[in-house]
């Protein structure tokens, strides 16, 4: 029998939850949620999921908190950071301290389940996970730019270090 990839979601709106649980269930994924940031934080301790929904904007204990502490202890996890208050810069800022996609709410049903298979692959529900040293540690998403819901690529790094020349320079 074939393993049906895991998803963890955190959001603290119930309704999303529900919401994003049904719509990925229905399409054979295995799902549990919580409104809790530590909560989730136990459960992933306990079973590290394929993936990670995450709601950047909650109470007690924010997504980019969550993300920070992620990233030290299960670095490979993959993550898609999601909100319905931050837009534009603010969302992305999510990518540079660990997720790999982003997605404004309201999201729709499709662009939620399309982003999933995206990130785990067409073939996640035949296969399961790759192996956790395969993983890259982030991945530029890739939707439409702009429109609600849509994933956003990682805009290019800026003030990236360059190799310095200084042995160069030394010997003049």
């Amino acid at each position: 029998m074939k393993r049906r990839p895991y998803i963890a979601l955190v959001d603290d709106d119930r309704q999303v939850l529900k919401f994003l649980q049904q719509e990925l269930e229905e399409s054979g994924y295995e799902v549990t949620g919580t409104t809790s940031g530590r909560t989730a934080l136990s459960a992933i301790a306990e079973r590290v999921p394929d993936l990670l929904i995450l709601d950047l904007n909650m109470p007690e204990l924010d997504g980019f908190d969550m993300l920070k502490i992620l990233r030290a202890t299960h670095p490979y996890l993959r993550t898609i950071a999601i909100s319905g208050f931050l837009r534009g810069r603010s969302l992305e800022a999510a990518r540079y301290i660990g997720a790999i996609a982003t997605l404004e709410k309201p999201v729709a049903a499709g662009g939620i389940v399309a982003k999933v298979r995206e990130i785990l692959g067409e073939s996640a529900l035949e296969s399961g996970p790759a192996p956790a040293a395969s993983l890259p540690s982030a991945q530029p998403g890739c939707a439409a730019a702009g429109s609600r819901g849509a994933a956003k690529e990682k805009p290019p790094r800026s003030g990236a270090r360059r190799p310095s020349n200084r042995a160069a320079h030394k010997h003049r």
